[in-house]
């Protein structure tokens, strides 16, 4: 059985994840980390049953360390994650990144356990990211345009850069000379 922690864990994707796990047989949650609800239990905060429901939330990454977690499910936010994958790769915990809107350091390339970063793990969004890549090389113009929902936290989101990156890379551009639409709003100012 693989051991997992999951950071961010009550988030909106951090309790799908805590979820997910806890319904995978193969797999155990074991740790979870979340600022805002450190010291109560997943049953608590996000009505997680079963074992899993036991957990207890805590705040930093090194209060997790006794609970041999080996792999650490990450979607906080950009300036957390850089310094969870360090920890990830100090402490010999694979990582797996959700979160987006930081670099990627090349020396991650070479740890010694596996680092994965996705800005989306839905396979329809993922599949979109590949086509606008592909049809970049034969048409003329292309636009990404999202709409999120009031909580969105990064606008743009991660899933819009890498498709304007994947866009740009297709037809031999920097993605800074893509024109941005004037109208164009994020956060708060994206819903009236």
């Amino acid at each position: 059985m693989i051991r997992v922690g999951v950071a961010g864990a009550t988030g909106r994707m951090g309790r799908e994840v805590c979820r997910a796990v806890a319904a995978d047989p193969d797999l155990s949650l074991v740790a979870a980390i979340s600022h805002s609800a450190a010291g109560s239990t997943l049953a608590d905060a996000i009505g997680l049953g079963d074992a899993a429901g036991a957990v207890v939330l805590r705040e930093h990454l090194d209060e997790v360390r006794e609970d041999r977690v080996e792999v650490l499910v990450d979607f906080t936010a950009a300036a957390y994650a850089p310094d969870h994958v360090a920890w990830g790769i100090a402490n010999g915990v694979h990582v797996v990144i959700g979160t987006t809107g930081f670099e990627i350091d090349d020396a991650w390339r070479d740890a010694s356990v596996g680092v994965i970063v996705a800005p989306n793990f839905a396979i329809g969004a993922v599949l979109l990211m590949r086509f606008a890549e592909q049809a970049a090389r034969h048409l003329p113009s292309a636009e990404v345009i999202e709409l999120h929902h009031e909580g969105k936290v990064d606008a743009p989101s991660g899933t819009a850069l890498l498709t304007a990156q994947r866009i740009a890379a297709a037809r031999g551009v920097a993605v800074s000379t893509l024109p941005a639409m004037p109208h164009a709003s994020t956060g708060d100012d994206a819903h009236p």
